[in-house]
């Protein structure tokens, strides 16, 4: 049986987004650093790969950045509308007169 810490634990875990809790795939991060890694790993290698490479190699890692970049966007607007909600709610409560409907 589990203690209700562990209860609450499990509460707040799966309140969160998967983004924030630990152990979750991020598709985003997971691109990137294969770009980055493959790019460092050709660097060190004797291949010498062509000017064009390292400018497409150079747009990838930007795109990667760009990526992420869109991620926290849409990350930073949602707790954003999630806190304006709330303060919403607790205007409309107070004029309510704190009577709770519902």
């Amino acid at each position: 049986m589990k203690s209700s810490q562990d209860q609450n634990s499990d509460e707040q875990n799966q309140n969160q987004s998967s983004a924030s809790r630990p152990g979750t795939f991020h598709l985003a991060s997971w691109l990137y650093e294969g770009v980055t890694g493959i790019s460092a790993k050709i660097q060190r290698s004797d291949l010498c790969p062509s000017q064009e490479f390292w400018e497409h190699s150079a747009a990838a890692q930007k795109e990667g950045l760009l990526a992420i970049r869109a991620l926290l966007d849409q990350l930073i607007e949602r707790t954003d509308r999630s806190t304006n909600e709330k303060a919403e709610q607790e205007k409309r409560r107070s004029r309510r007169g704190n009577i709770s409907i519902g």
